[in-house]
């Protein structure tokens, strides 16, 4: 009996580890089962997905255009550059466009200047005693004062240079604007300035010859679109070089620790370059009779020399003391003999005449800058029968600006005086022996210099009926002034509008 019990108890456990086996097994395949499902589901999302991607038409027609178009521009960008660039060439803009070869020696740089003024003058006309000097009282009108193209760069290698440049003749005296008959008014020709070669034979060292503007006052020296009135004084017209030919010899560097800058020209005397500016002789009077092609001058020698008490040349290139520069100081003089041509009825006297200047730029005070200039002449007569209207005159020119808004908007204030020294037996006509004038304004900059607007006031103090007469101008108006031949004081409003590249 013991025995039966026995084996029905083993028969009972082994049973009963059978079905707790079997337990076991449904549950992993239960697990396996739903681990398959959610594959299964997951295989089927990505298949849907993958369908909806292959019945897309994601590449439709305006994608198809945009690639295109795209290729295009990279063909032709690449077919320009091989073009340019199959010896080596590259272009672009860089203080205007050039045009340069890979090595660096050749390089051409493209410059030019628009200048649009509108002018209203006003004068306090008194009887005239000169016939032909009648003007209205009120005038205005547009001109084109400066429509200029240049090339500058160097060829072979950076120490040969060149300049060709020129202007539209649109600023001449301008017939019938102020009531004038002038024969040299404006004609819409191109006229030559600059036409020099250069070279640099040894480190500071250049020389140059051909056609330039002299070296001798420092308002010329500035360029005409970096000023911050609208046109340079009239004692730099009267005294200044204008464009010469000849030679000139330069240097700039350290002399004894100082930054100097100098410069020696020979020449065919001031004014010789562009005989059609008639205005700006300063022999008012002079019975001048110059054969058409003939010289007032044999030759001309002068000089000029500068010195850098602090700062930097390249913030002194203009007349507006910018934030991102530095204090400034510079001190300039120079002198020229012009020695008179003979023959073809000429009775220029020889003329002696000098210059000292000082420019201070202080960017840290409201971009305060400072200009004062002397200038003095003295005129040799030629003989004993020989007159002149005006003998040694002498004149100065001082000139305060300063930033409102800084780099934005600035103001000025320019006060400018000649005293003639009149030779009362052949000016005894003339309502004043002396010259002032004082103009006051201010600039807008939206590109710096490149692009500015600027207005300013001119107010003729004094009579400018000396400036009638052959030997000066032979019209009724001061061209660059806005200015009339009037025996009374007289105000010039001028707007002009500039653009530079």
């Amino acid at each position: 009996m013991k025995v039966k019990m026995g084996v029905l108890a083993v028969v009972l456990g082994l049973s009963s580890l059978a079905i707790a086996g079997d337990m076991d097994v449904q549950s992993e395949l239960a697990a396996l089962k739903a681990q398959m499902q959610a594959q299964q589901a997951r295989i089927a999302q990505q298949d849907a997905q993958i369908a909806q991607m292959k019945g897309e038409n994601w590449l439709n027609a305006r994608r198809a255009e945009e690639v295109k178009a795209l290729i295009a521009d990279v063909l032709a960008d690449a077919d320009t550059r091989a073009s340019l660039l199959q010896s080596g060439m590259s272009a672009g803009y860089q203080d205007g466009f050039f045009l340069a070869s890979a090595d660096g020696n050749f390089r051409m740089n493209v410059v030019g200047q628009m200048q649009i003024r509108y002018t209203l003058n006003t004068s306090d006309q008194a009887p005239v005693t000169v016939p032909g000097t009648d003007r209205a009282e009120s005038n205005e009108g547009f001109t084109l004062p400066r429509i200029k193209l240049g090339f500058y760069g160097h060829l072979f290698d950076p120490t040969i240079t060149y300049g060709l440049s020129g202007r539209f003749d649109t600023n001449g005296l301008q017939q019938g604007q102020f009531g004038t008959n002038d024969p040299f008014g404006e004609d819409g020709d191109f006229e030559l300035e600059d036409a020099w070669v250069g070279y640099e034979f040894a480190e500071g060292w250049k020389v140059r010859g051909g056609q330039f503007q002299g070296q001798f006052t420092r308002e010329e020296a500035v360029h005409s679109g970096k000023l911050l009135a609208v046109e340079r004084s009239m004692v730099n017209q009267l005294y200044t070089l204008d464009y010469v030919q000849g030679v000139e010899v330069t240097y700039a560097g350290e002399i004894a620790g100082q930054q100097i800058r100098a410069a020696g020209t020979f020449h065919d005397g001031s004014y010789s370059a562009n005989l059609n500016d008639f205005w700006v002789r300063p022999l008012v009077g002079a019975p001048v009779a110059l054969v058409p092609g003939g010289d007032l001058y044999d030759f001309g020698i002068g000089g000029r020399g500068e010195w850098l008490v602090m700062g930097a040349w390249e913030d002194l290139d203009d007349q507006q003391a910018w934030s991102s520069g530095n204090r400034s100081l510079m001190i300039g003089a120079a002198f020229n003999i012009d020695e008179a041509a003979g023959g073809n009825g000429n009775t220029i006297p020889d003329v002696v005449k000098w210059t000292v200047d000082a420019t201070l730029e202080l960017p840290d005070l409201m971009g305060l800058s400072v200009f004062f200039a002397y200038v003095g002449m003295d005129t040799a007569e030629k003989d004993t029968t020989f007159q002149m209207a005006v003998r040694d005159p002498q004149g100065i020119v001082a000139q305060v600006g300063a930033f409102v808004v800084p780099d934005k908007i600035d103001a000025f204030i320019r006060y400018e005086y000649i005293d003639w020294d009149v030779n009362p037996a052949i000016a005894a006509a003339t309502a004043a022996d002396e010259y002032s004038t004082l103009t006051f304004g201010g600039n807008y900059y939206m590109k710096g210099n490149n692009a500015k607007a600027s207005l300013d006031v001119i107010y003729a103090m004094r009579s400018t009926n000396l400036f009638n007469g052959a030997g000066m101008i032979g019209s009724g108006q001061l061209p660059g002034q806005n200015l009339v031949i009037s025996q009374g004081d007289q105000v010039a409003v001028r707007g002009q509008l500039q653009l530079m590249f």
